[in-house]
């Protein structure tokens, strides 16, 4: 969740000149770095102590220029994954400030040039997935100073560096102005040799960083050395035209602390490590805004990590004893999520923010261990360790699936690694209690073993919600352990290996939403509810064909207890926020998970039950711009109940119940089917006789409150993407084509170009979104799977619909969603079948897509 920084990046740099092309290497070895570079005070960027003179001198060459970079395979003791590293190099970006926003970007300062590897990510991902490695070239820009930290400066063209001299550099490359190397053909390096612009400022300072706020609408620069850190903000347009040539150079702000240690840049505030202090200094509110808006006492020994989620920033604070969690909004703490964590015997700690909870990392010479925390229930967990081949300087890790840790880090041999290996769980050296206290939930302890798995067990009481009869809670048991059955498919056909688990409720209804959940399925029956996570890693891999889905596993299946029987119910993943409609036709907003426990199950109900009379035919919930919205229709009317952030915080951990007015919408004839999730700034609703746009009321054309009609009815709705189009996908009478939308904000029309079209018999799903992927799919009444893609077709010199894949699966998918990998020749699908059966497959083919 660190890759926000507006336009950052250099990869425009190299689209400049057209196609990259990569080549692939297979390597266990490494070059040399030189001597071991040392890390600065705070844990700022590294130097390995040679100037450019003792690693050789300024270099020209471009082949000697092209010859330093290495990018190669890691496979040894069961690790698996990629380095990077840059012979000769003085300095590497292996600091706090540097890899909490742009881990995936290694920098590197070697003869005079600074290398930039910015595609970690995909080299990384191709071993991952097939044990393979994919090169790609690396971006050389000559410095035209002699700089001792370096990092992004905004704009694609310009980097931000803190000079030997002690002052702030801006330099702005001329992108025309660059030489391939080996050849044009086959880039393994991209060198950028002319610079239009550099700028100063006389600062005295050492350290560098930069970062946008929490709207992407201001860049700040940040240098500091000693007493003093230096502020420069930019609106992100003035900083353009400034690069250009064009406009005034903004003026740094100075503030005084004492010994500053470490200062990290997020999306809510910029926080400084000063002392035994933490001073947060206030970026949301603009440049001019810019201020110190908190300080908090954290102890002479702590160390500093950060991850932004968004609307929020997670700082961890470490001592060696204690783990510190903080939540940061608009520059200020949210008292409401803090947590202290006893965690001893541990160098460091770095935060990692996933989909839902915190992950975090903790460091013991070259062993890192891998923890979860929940905020809703105060749990920590110790899942596993790595043992790592170097010691690292700086690092971040996090699990992916169930059991495997992915860990990015520096290494004290001045190289940079990302790695992956199944965790370990056995005993090792260290201990930590893990006693944890905090606000959200009020307290609870949580304990286990540095260097050993075992999960958390937790300790509380509930004072309120259904639980204190034992003919409840065993009605609750054996509802969960009877509610749905578990079933392995595994066959071939057509040369594809099919593995699924398909998931069948013995009582209720299995509700599943794609567009951003699809992980999580919710079972509900009456007034209770289990929330499924579908997943058996050992099935997956071929351990077994029996897959199994305990229904104990807390992390697997939760259940809720809702305040009535429900008719209708729609909830986000971890069921913190839910409407429903329940047997009486009432409308329930409900918000804020109240945790209980009896007789060997556990449960949850909610804390704040909003009850409106609307007895809606649909509902659903969308989350944008920090809003809770709660949609809900009935005949031709739409009602979007808008809870802002700081109403919706109250209930959710204040229990408080809150109604707020409905905005209103009148359609045309009787609505069908709502989705707010694949057009931007608007709602698409599907009614008997049209196809409608309604701008949503948070976005950015909120105070239009019309209703666009943009077709007839269609039967199914989507969207794609494909380069720069973003268009909505239609499927109608047995033809699928897209919907191109252009709406005008000044004169408040739309026009609506449709095509290309393709005929498709017999389809009752289709899932397209308008995120990086082309590919769309469609679902037959007969259980055949289609994957088409939107492409150029060079002989009609227009865009088409092909088709790429056909698949075949037990049951036609009504509601779905799919990740296609062409290039491993590998789909994941998950979906509601029109049996009422969930699916989750993998499908694997023998080569190459």
């Amino acid at each position: 969740m660190r890759k926000a920084l507006i336009a950052l990046l250099i990869i425009g740099v190299v689209l400049v000149g057209g196609c990259i092309g990569g080549t692939s290497e297979k390597s266990t070895g490494g070059g040399q770095t030189g001597t071991s570079p040392q890390t600065t005070a705070g844990g700022n960027q590294g130097t390995t102590g040679e100037s450019p003179s003792e690693s050789g001198g300024t270099v020209s060459s471009l082949e000697e220029i092209g010859q330093r970079g290495h990018v190669e395979l890691f496979n040894e003791n069961g690790l698996k994954g990629i380095t990077v590293h840059v012979d000769g190099s003085s300095w590497v970006s292996n600091g706090n400030a540097y890899n909490t926003l742009f881990d995936y970007a290694p920098m590197f300062y070697s003869g005079g040039n600074l290398y930039i590897y910015q595609y970690v990510d995909e080299s990384f991902s191709q071993v991952y997935t097939d044990g393979t490695l994919e090169v790609y070239p690396f971006i050389v820009l000559k410095m035209s100073v002699n700089g001792v930290e370096f990092t992004f400066a905004g704009p694609q063209d310009s980097i931000l560096t803190a000079g030997t001299d002690g002052k702030l550099y801006l330099i702005v490359y001329d992108l025309d102005e660059r030489k391939n190397w080996p050849s044009d053909d086959d880039k393994k390096a991209v060198y950028f040799y002319k610079t239009k612009r550099v700028e100063s400022w006389d600062l005295n300072v050492k350290h560098v960083a930069a970062g946008s706020e929490k709207d992407d609408e201001y860049v700040y620069y940040v240098a500091w050395n000693g007493n003093e850190v230096y502020v420069i903000g930019w609106d992100y347009e003035n900083l353009l035209d400034f690069t250009k040539g064009e406009g005034q150079k903004a003026e740094a702000k100075r503030f005084s602390f004492d010994n500053v240690r470490d200062v990290l840049v997020g999306k809510q505030g910029i926080y400084v490590l000063s002392g035994g202090k933490l001073y947060v200094i206030n970026t949301v509110d603009g440049p001019d805004g810019v201020k110190v808006s908190a300080e908090f006492d954290v102890g002479e020994n702590a160390q500093l990590s950060l991850d932004e989620g968004g609307d929020y920033d997670l700082v961890s604070l470490y001592d060696g004893k204690t783990l510190k969690l903080m939540v940061f909004e608009d520059g200020k703490l949210d008292e409401d999520y803090w947590a202290e964590i006893k965690l001893e015997g541990y160098e460091s700690v770095y935060v990692y923010l996933p989909s839902s909870g915190v992950e975090f990392v903790a460091l013991k010479g070259n062993r890192a261990y891998f923890y979860t925390f929940d905020f809703t229930y105060h749990e920590t967990t110790l899942v596993g360790y790595l043992d790592l081949p170097v010691k690292p300087v700086w690092a971040s890790g996090h699990i992916d699936g169930w059991d495997v840790g992915v860990i990015t880090f520096w290494g004290d041999d001045g190289k940079y690694y990302r790695l992956f290996e199944v965790l370990k769980t056995s005993e090792g050296e260290g201990t930590s209690s893990g006693t944890t206290t905090g606000g959200s939930e009020g307290s609870g302890t949580s304990s286990g073993t540095s260097g050993e798995s075992g999960g958390s067990t937790s300790t509380g009481t509930s004072e309120s919600g259904q639980g204190t009869e034992a003919s409840f809670e065993d009605q609750l048991k054996n509802f969960l352990e009877n509610a749905y059955t578990v079933e392995g498919l595994v066959y071939s056909r057509d040369g594809y290996g099919y593995r699924g688990i398909k998931i069948s409720p013995r009582t209720g209804r299995l509700y599943y939403f794609p567009y951003g959940y699809e992980n999580t399925l919710f079972l509900v029956d009456g007034d209770k509810v289990i929330r499924i996570v579908p997943w058996d890693q050992d099935f997956f891999d071929e351990k077994t064909d029996n897959p199994s889905i305990d229904p104990h596993d807390t992390g697997s299946v939760r259940i809720t207890v809702l305040p009535s029987k429900a008719k209708l119910y729609y909830a986000i993943p971890n069921g913190d926020y839910a409407v429903m409609v329940d047997e009486n036709g009432k409308l329930h907003v409900l918000m804020g998970l109240e945790w209980h426990s009896g007789n060997d199950v556990e449960w949850d109900t909610f804390k704040s039950d909003v009850v409106y009379d609307f007895d809606a035919s649909g509902v659903l919930i969308q989350y944008l711009w920090s809003n809770y919205l709660f949609y809900a229709w009935k005949d031709n009317e739409l009602r979007i109940y808008v809870y802002n952030p700081d109403t919706a915080y109250k209930m959710w951990d204040e229990g408080a119940n809150i109604t707020v007015e409905p905005k209103v919408y009148s359609l045309p004839d009787r609505i069908r089917e709502v989705n707010p999730y694949i057009a931007d700034d608007f709602i698409v609703v599907l009614t008997d006789e049209g196809t409608y746009l309604v701008p949503n009321p948070v976005g950015h054309y909120g105070e239009d409150t019309n209703i666009y009609r943009i077709d007839d009815r269609v039967d199914l709705i989507g969207a794609y993407h494909y380069w720069y189009l973003n268009e909505l996908l239609a499927y109608s009478n047995g033809k699928l084509y897209g919907l191109a939308v252009d709406y005008s904000s000044d004169e408040r029309t739309v026009s609506v170009e449709k095509g290309p079209y393709v005929s498709i018999p017999d389809a009752v799903g289709l899932y397209g979104d308008n995120s990086q992927e082309e590919f769309i799919a469609l679902s037959l009444s007969d259980g055949t799977f289609l994957v088409y893609q939107h492409a150029w077709n060079d002989q009609r010199q227009a865009y088409e619909f092909s088709l790429r894949k056909t698949f075949h699966l037990p049951a036609p998918l009504v509601k779905f969603t799919f990740d296609y990998r062409p290039e491993w020749d590998w789909i994941k699908v998950l979906g509601l079948g029109a049996d009422g059966s969930f699916y989750n497959f993998e499908i694997q083919g023998p080569g190459e897509g």
